[in-house]
């Protein structure tokens, strides 16, 4: 987790653009996590998941942003899933490219 004036910066900028948009915001952290608020305004961290032999960081972000919506489309919670999405963006990095197998995803 972010500490000192890092930690405060994020937590106001999440809290701006959840003030602005009245919904749910992700800010992704790379190693730290993910920063999220729920629509009701809920505040939490979701712990990264460590790379165990990056090879390619293209697509992380993206695969990221792509999990949390194919979740949240499915009824899972914020919570659980940028909890999966750091899962599978920490997958991503460990291959060449920006997609995984099916076998290669992690198990939900």
């Amino acid at each position: 987790e972010p500490a000192g004036e890092g930690q405060v910066f994020i937590k106001i900028t999440g809290r701006h653009l959840h003030a602005i948009t009245g919904n749910h915001v992700i800010i992704t952290l790379g190693e730290q996590g993910a920063f999220c608020v729920e629509k009701d305004g809920t505040e939490f961290m979701i712990p990264s998941v460590p790379a165990t032999n990056i090879v390619d960081t293209i697509g992380a972000g993206d695969s990221h942003a792509g999990t949390v919506i194919a979740c949240l489309t499915n009824d899972m919670t914020l919570r659980d899933a940028v909890s999966y999405a750091n899962k599978v963006a920490a997958k991503v990095v460990c291959v060449q490219g920006m997609s995984l197998t099916k076998d290669q995803l992690p198990e939900m």
